[in-house]
């Protein structure tokens, strides 16, 4: 008894140990996550420029903002700011696209902005495109409070590429009905094939019957 006592206890100082050490890690992971925390208020006047230029689409003079204030590069601003001209350029990197409008994403659900990068993301990811996913995102970008421009063209192009996607559905099942159809035909067309040629041969049979009786009773 004393023994399993023993035990007993030092279970249960081991799990108070646990929680202290698991509320403490807390702690530690708070404060460290305050100390990282930065105050974006005072680029409050850089990204108001910003915001002008984007609004005039003066890519050149925005891209000159966002690489003369690399310590704003964190603000939902300047995310922004990195998405659409990241999206401007001749070969957008998809990837890159995918970081941008989820760092935005997770702010703000519906910021057009996000939402045009992430359907950019579906429909152009060459090793998986997702139609699917590409047109949810880019209603939003185009049907929001504030519709995007920009994203009007790739929207025409998701279109398209949902009626290719329904005009080879229809094909398919368009062609699976013929040769389904063509099946069923020849096995109808062989049964009756089959039962003309059993009732051609029991009419044959019918009468050649008679005809063998008649013989027999004139040899009598």
């Amino acid at each position: 008894l004393v023994f399993w006592q023993q035990k007993i206890e030092e279970e249960e100082e081991e799990e108070e140990e646990a929680e202290e050490e698991a509320e403490v890690g807390a702690d530690e992971e708070a404060e460290s996550e305050e100390e990282h925390e930065i105050d974006f208020s005072k680029f409050d006047s850089i990204i108001a420029k910003g915001e002008e230029l984007y609004d005039n689409r003066e890519w050149d003079e925005l891209q000159k903002i966002v690489d003369e204030n690399p310590d704003a590069s964190e603000a939902p601003a300047m995310q922004k700011f990195k998405l659409m001209l990241e999206l401007n350029k001749k070969k957008p990197n998809v990837n890159q696209v995918r970081n941008y409008a989820d760092n935005i994403i997770a702010e703000n659900p519906n910021s057009p902005e996000a939402n045009y990068g992430l359907a950019y993301f579906y429909y152009y990811n060459n090793k998986k495109r997702n139609i699917t996913e590409a047109d949810k995102h880019i209603k939003i970008a185009i049907k929001g409070k504030n519709p995007l421009k920009e994203a009007e063209k790739l929207a025409s192009e998701i279109n398209k590429a949902k009626l290719i996607k329904i005009v080879i559905i229809l094909l398919i099942i368009t062609i699976f009905l013929i040769v389904i159809g063509s099946i069923v035909f020849k096995k109808i067309k062989a049964k009756r094939k089959a039962k003309a040629e059993t009732e051609n041969k029991n009419i044959e049979n019918s009468i050649a019957t008679p005809a063998e009786g008649s013989k027999g009773e004139d040899t009598t």
